[in-house]
């Protein structure tokens, strides 16, 4: 049986070893923490398809293969197939016979969308497809073979402006119907609405304001007509037309794509890893103090208040200095070659990066702080129970 001259030795040694190794955890898990704890909050806009992965693969598309875009672009409005305007009737009065019609012809209305939307912008116009294009690929499906059903929501909210205008414009110019047209048109009672996407003549007096006081908007027209004009588009079928045209700037585009998801899924992999060592510390740090409340509360106290203001530097750094995250790059052959687009790529996705460190890195911050006000309070009424006792 060990003396008591034994054991007076022995706490002192195993004192000290705790502390050492609650000093170490503790510095691991501030050099880690702050940076891991930051990645995974924006790990969502950093990796996932509304972030950076998406807007860097947008850009590509248009930037880096401006015929490749070109080609798209200008073979979707012929691509559609015949049966896109079957079922628009089923829920309106208005039956599209012929969608381009309010924009003078399929070549105005072409020349209208590319005013909007450059081919070398296709990234822009392909917003709502590219997620779900980019997950087939990243299943590893062939290019060749997506089937897709779209909705072109973003083309059609900047869409819709120049279809009213154009609507109104094409009314306005209609001649005024004779009595003999309004009967074929079906339009013999007062009240009766005619079509406005198939009518070659117009009541008299009649414009986009008389449909709105029926409770029709204007706002609905240019969905009725644009749903009639992008409502299915066979991706697959454009992709394999461009393949076929440009066979080698098909297979680089091919290429590029899979280094880039090599690239993320390698990023996401790592920080997986930091992830795991990170709450390991943490972990390390209660374990070794969990028999005392004041050391707990201090080591807890400082890790999270350091992690939090740590997280708030990050935060303040990049909001003055927001090209510093290109820095992202460096080192890594797959991303670099976009380095030239990152920044602009940054600035889209800006406060999404910005907002979580302010949410996470205050309250971290604010209950380090607590713990060791707790952990003050505590130690210094520790000498008065001893005297209580004494």
């Amino acid at each position: 049986m060990p003396n008591d001259s034994e054991n007076i030795q022995k706490a002192p040694s195993q004192g000290g070893a705790k502390k050492f190794f609650s000093v170490l955890f503790l510095l691991l898990f501030l050099f880690l923490g702050p940076s891991v704890l930051y990645a995974t909050l924006v790990q969502r806009t950093l990796l996932n398809a509304t972030g950076i992965k998406s807007q860097l693969r947008k850009a590509q598309i248009g930037e880096r293969f401006p015929q490749l875009a070109a080609d798209f672009f200008a073979a979707t409005p012929s691509q559609i197939p015949d049966d896109t305007l079957e079922g628009i009737s089923k829920n309106t009065s208005f039956p599209i016979q012929d969608p381009f019609l309010p924009f003078g012809g399929r070549q105005q209305f072409e020349e209208k969308l590319s005013q909007i939307l450059p081919p070398h912008d296709v990234y822009v116009f392909l917003d709502n497809i590219v997620d779900t294009t980019f997950a087939w690929w990243d299943s590893g499906q062939p290019l060749e073979s997506i089937p897709l059903v779209l909705s072109f929501s973003s083309i059609k909210e900047r869409l819709k402006p120049v279809v009213i205008s154009s609507l109104e414009s094409h009314i306005n110019n209609l001649p005024v119907c004779t009595p003999e047209e309004l009967a074929q048109m079906g339009l013999q009672n007062e009240g009766d609405l005619p079509n406005v996407f198939s009518m070659a003549c117009r009541p008299e007096g009649f414009t986009l304001d008389n449909l709105e006081q029926q409770g029709i908007s204007k706002d609905q027209l240019a969905q009725m007509a644009l749903i009639s004009i992008y409502d299915k588009v066979d991706v697959g079928l454009l992709l394999s037309d461009a393949a076929q045209a440009d066979p080698e700037q098909f297979e680089q585009f091919n290429v590029l794509i899979t280094q880039m998801r090599q690239a993320f899924d390698t990023a996401a992999l790592v920080l997986l890893f930091l992830q795991i060592f990170t709450g390991f510390c943490f972990l390390m740090i209660l374990i070794l103090n969990f028999s005392s409340l004041t050391s707990l509360l201090r080591y807890a106290g400082w890790a999270l208040f350091l992690c939090g203001l740590f997280i708030l530097a990050q935060a303040g750094f990049l909001y003055f200095f927001p090209d510093a995250m290109t820095i992202a790059t460096s080192g890594t052959p797959e991303l670099e070659q976009f380095a030239d687009i990152l920044p602009e790529v940054i600035h889209t996705v800006f406060w999404s990066i910005i907002r979580p460190a302010l949410f996470v890195g205050t309250p971290l911050f604010l209950v380090g702080i607590i713990l060791l006000i707790v952990r003050h309070f505590a130690s210094s009424a520790k000498p008065v129970e001893t005297k209580i006792q004494a």
